[in-house]
């Protein structure tokens, strides 16, 4: 219960900053159909990163993107998992895994699940502003990621699939 009230408070704080919004009632079915199709758009470009790194002279920034890729396409996938129960990030990717522990905490037949996944979100979030943004990421942290991401997105887009059809039901 304590977990819960923690998450609680950090959502309510995500609302008031408007960094976690909420979505017209009626939208949210097709916000969240629109959210899962970007996340197999992004899923399909790391896929060609992929390609490109497997032929590459430097493969180097195609792997830099591959984890780029693989973490969007898990970010939009989770962003469907907010706009079904009638939420959406505006400002931030920060606050989405603490929404999606806390919407999802009082379902049993989701909540360790998003709980997981909402972990894996994060870490793939910082390995991705790290490659991104970090002025000296190291080679082996890229080789690492280039080749963790692509299976972990797969899998987070195939849960969030699975999840929002036992939710939309």
């Amino acid at each position: 219960m304590r977990n819960l009230e923690i998450l609680g408070k950090k959502f309510r704080r995500a609302v008031e900053e408007e960094s976690i919004v909420k979505i017209d009632d009626a939208a949210r079915i097709s916000v969240a159909r629109g959210h899962l199709l970007a996340a197999h758009e992004n899923l399909q470009a790391m896929e060609a990163e992929e390609k490109f790194a497997r032929t590459a002279s430097n493969p180097f920034p195609h792997k830099k993107w591959i984890i780029t890729k693989g973490y969007y396409a898990m970010y939009k996938a989770a962003l469907s998992l907010l706009a079904v129960k009638g939420w959406t990030d505006k400002r931030s990717h920060e606050p989405v895994p603490i929404a999606l522990k806390f919407l999802y905490a009082e379902d049993p037949s989701v909540a360790n699940e998003i709980a997981k996944m909402a972990e894996i979100l994060e870490d793939s979030r910082t390995l991705r502003q790290r490659s991104t943004y970090g002025l000296y990421p190291s080679r082996e942290e890229i080789e690492r990621g280039s080749k963790e991401i692509p299976e972990l997105a797969r899998k987070f887009v195939e849960k969030a699939e699975d999840i929002l059809r036992r939710v939309i039901q």
